[in-house]
């Protein structure tokens, strides 16, 4: 850990604390003064919280060491960290706040049986072996992208493009309606013969193919639809 990490976090000036404006819900009872002569009759705290002064605080870097001890037993890292923080100092105290809120030694809210923040920290101390660890439950799951059918391109509600036993056709879908008497040309069946079930997987919706024609080889080259060689 570098020994001017401390100086490192706290060197950002604070922000806040400059007048924009004049809060118009929180004029003093005597608003039949000028407006020069508010400010000497109001009270010393200001009356809007926005404007007060806050700390800006640049904890990247102590985020990022502790990236980097991922794996490391944390005694080792606490006190390669304790070598450079003196808690007598109040800025150096507030460095070790902020380590105890990122690090969740306590086994019990690491694994989530007891719940005593109302945030999840961001690393957590295995209670098996010892070592510094990302905190499982901060990971999102990634959500993976629907996988397309490569035999399949839809361009509307009413047509589509399939390729059946390696030939590409132009389909032309209608929807179901009460006793259907038709021709599904996409699985080479009568509508009455085709359960629901069946529709579902091959089409995705309950309709049929009312009508098919083969593409030619301009047509799946405009489309980009040639299969892979």
């Amino acid at each position: 850990m570098r020994s001017d990490m401390s100086k490192i976090i706290v060197e950002r000036p604070r922000f806040g604390g400059r007048l924009t404006s004049f809060p118009p819900r929180h004029r003093p009872d005597c608003a039949r003064l000028p407006m020069e002569d508010w400010i000497s009759r109001q009270s010393i705290r200001r009356a809007w919280a926005h404007d007060r002064k806050h700390l800006n605080e640049n904890l990247a870097p102590l985020r990022r060491f502790l990236q980097s001890r991922l794996g490391h037993q944390w005694d080792d890292v606490y006190s390669e960290i304790c070598q450079h923080i003196n808690r007598d100092s109040a800025v150096q105290l507030h460095i070790w706040q902020h380590l105890m809120e990122y690090v969740c030694t306590d086994p019990y809210v690491a694994l989530g049986l007891v719940n005593r923040r109302w945030f999840a920290p961001e690393f957590i101390v295995d209670s098996k072996t010892g070592a510094l660890r990302v905190n499982p439950r901060r990971l999102r799951p990634r959500r993976s992208a629907p996988k397309e059918n490569p035999d399949r391109v839809s361009v509307n509600d009413q047509q589509e493009y399939r390729r059946i036993n390696g030939v590409w056709y132009e389909l032309e879908l209608c929807r179901l309606w009460n006793s259907c008497v038709a021709y599904d040309y996409g699985i080479m069946r009568s509508v009455a013969e085709i359960s629901d079930d069946e529709r579902q997987k091959f089409y995705g919706r309950q309709v049929f193919a009312s009508s098919k024609r083969q593409l030619n080889k301009k047509e799946i080259r405009r489309l980009r639809l040639a299969p892979k060689p």
